[in-house]
């Protein structure tokens, strides 16, 4: 079953295929930079189409998406190599690019220096700002790396808060803060040494993916931060700005954290936390030693929300463990039956392993996986049979429903060679439409996607659904803040329930809707000002013709 088409962006000479100028090469030196290759989604201008930005060596590629399905070069930001987050961070209504950077330097070296962790560059212009207007946070006697972001109200104060992720040398014995909290547009300062995360990793951060999300259902953003060599941990937010940790060691066990995926597989209602590890066949459950730590043979894993803001590992039953060398993951219901399968790439060092001896090849060329959910939060590995299993060396990847005709997309990059963007054509035929709907939030200043509400939909048939607005949590970038649920036949949907951010929360509830659309809905404040509860996406933010540079 091969219902995809793979896009080349392009932009004149810009062409982000194989003979690119801007072609990322992996540099032997330099293992960090080797992880980096980032990709954000979200709508830049206001339009409701999804559109792109790229990190690749050096800088980020921001592309805008015509209504014909195209993307047109923007700008190229310079100055970012990793992860990269789009949100309006001094909250003018613009969207803004926060994007982070690989280093490999001296120690003693970066022992000396203060620079920052990450750089702001405010839209629509897209540069960096004066210190008068942004506080960045800066690092005394150093930098880490910075690869992954993820933004929500962790205060609740109306503003987004910052989470960074740092993988660095082990040797750099530093602890370092990894939350920022805003005070003001475009100020953040960093969370105290008596907040429940400084010092739970010890100086030695390998963190790759941080994503905030209310696994208890408290109304507070938690904290989830999938981490290399055994170091992933699980942060309760128990507000003021303090968190517990609250690690179960015997059911958070992944050896090698990379990417996430934080969603409702069963269908419970409750956030369950899917982490991207190495799956290497000949070690089994032993490990590896090397310079950086060990890397492992369980491979991927499933954590299972139980409530109260506990986990199960069910890894084992899942079907998900034989990830290769996972990188960046999604969960989207790709056949729109009304239960979210798995997506990720993989694959490390194709063309460098002879400087590895010890990986020696393994994991060269390694297809990406898809996990399609079998009901029950089983899966089954199925990226040949859709078609989308070709040999890559993927890192960042974001899904989406990129023509608005509600089935799920996707673009990944790699450590090196091009950006590749899947459009799914599955509900292009009738003999394999199934229904759909997704909804688009409208927040207020300070949060204007309402990262952290939650959407529950009540269909006619099948089960009742959740989706949580994010910014960010996915490795080296993010998906748009945005909901998708596929209906298989449900036509029609009872309820549409919005917990929007905020204490006390606040409520939308749209009764009897139809499916298959795209609907925007408005926080209540802004009702009250005088715009709709809710309105269909416009005509135009749909596909309206064939792209014609398809291969």
């Amino acid at each position: 079953m091969n219902h995809w088409h793979l896009i080349t962006l392009s932009c004149g000479e810009r062409a982000l295929d194989a003979d690119s100028q801007w072609r990322r090469r992996y540099a032997r030196n330099n293992q960090a930079q080797g992880f980096s290759g980032g990709v954000a989604a979200r709508d830049i201008n206001g339009d409701f189409r999804v559109d792109i930005g790229v990190v690749f060596q050096g800088g980020v590629d921001l592309f805008v998406q015509s209504n014909s399905g195209e993307y047109q070069h923007l700008t190229r930001v310079k100055g970012a190599n990793s992860g990269a987050l789009l949100a309006d961070i001094n909250h003018d209504g613009k969207m803004d690019l926060v994007a982070g950077e690989s280093l490999y330097f001296p120690i003693d070296q970066a022992a000396t220096e203060q620079k920052p962790i990450y750089h702001f560059y405010l839209g629509p212009e897209w540069a960096r700002p004066e210190p008068t207007d942004c506080l960045l946070p800066f690092i005394a006697g150093g930098q880490r790396n910075t690869y992954s972001f993820a933004m929500a109200d962790v205060t609740l104060n109306g503003m987004l808060d910052l989470v960074t992720s740092n993988w660095t040398d082990q040797r750099v014995a530093r602890e370092e803060p990894r939350i920022w909290f805003a005070d003001a547009p475009c100020r953040f300062k960093p969370a105290s040494k008596n907040n429940g995360i400084y010092g739970s990793f010890s100086g030695n951060d390998f963190s790759f993916t941080s994503t905030l999300s209310d696994i208890n259902n408290n109304g507070l953003p938690d904290l989830l931060m999938a981490s290399d060599f055994e170091t992933s941990q699980y942060f309760m937010n128990l507000g003021q700005a303090e968190f517990s940790n609250q690690t179960n060691p015997l059911i958070i066990d992944d050896q090698n954290g990379m990417g996430a995926a934080v969603a409702d597989f069963d269908n419970d209602g409750q956030f369950d936390w899917f982490v991207t590890s190495i799956r290497d066949k000949e070690l089994g459950q032993h490990v590896v030693k090397s310079l950086y730590g060990h890397w492992g043979g369980t491979g991927n894993r499933l954590y299972r929300n139980v409530g109260n803001g506990q986990f199960e590992n069910i890894s084992g039953r899942a079907g998900i463990a034989d990830g290769g060398w996972g990188w960046g993951a999604c969960a989207a219901d790709f056949n729109n039956d009304g239960h979210l399968d798995i997506y990720h790439v993989n694959g490390f060092l194709t063309d460098d392993f002879l400087y590895h001896p010890a990986i020696d090849g393994k994991f060269s060329n390694e297809p990406s996986r898809l996990f399609i959910n079998n009901g029950d939060a089983t899966f089954k590995e199925k990226a040949s049979e859709w078609g989308i299993d070709e040999p890559n060396e993927g890192r960042g990847v974001a899904c989406f429903d990129h023509g608005r005709d509600g089935d799920i997309d996707f673009i990944y990059t790699q450590a090196y060679g091009e950006a590749r963007l899947f459009i799914n054509q599955l509900n292009d035929s009738p003999d394999t439409f199934s229904n759909y709907f997704g909804v688009i939030t409208q927040g207020l200043k300070g949060n204007l996607a309402a990262a952290g509400a939650k959407v529950y939909l009540f269909p006619e048939s099948g089960d009742d659904q959740v989706r949580e607005i994010r910014i960010g949590g996915n490795f080296l970038g993010q998906h748009p803040p945005e909901a998708h649920f596929g209906l298989g036949d449900a036509e029609r949907i009872e309820k549409v329930l919005i917990q929007w951010p905020g204490k006390p929360a606040v409520y939308t509830e749209i009764e009897d809707v139809e499916a298959s659309q795209w609907i925007v809905v408005n926080h209540p404040e802004r009702v009250k000002a005088g715009e709709p509860t809710w309105f269909p996406i416009p005509e135009s933010a749909k596909l309206v013709s064939a792209q014609d540079d398809l291969e």
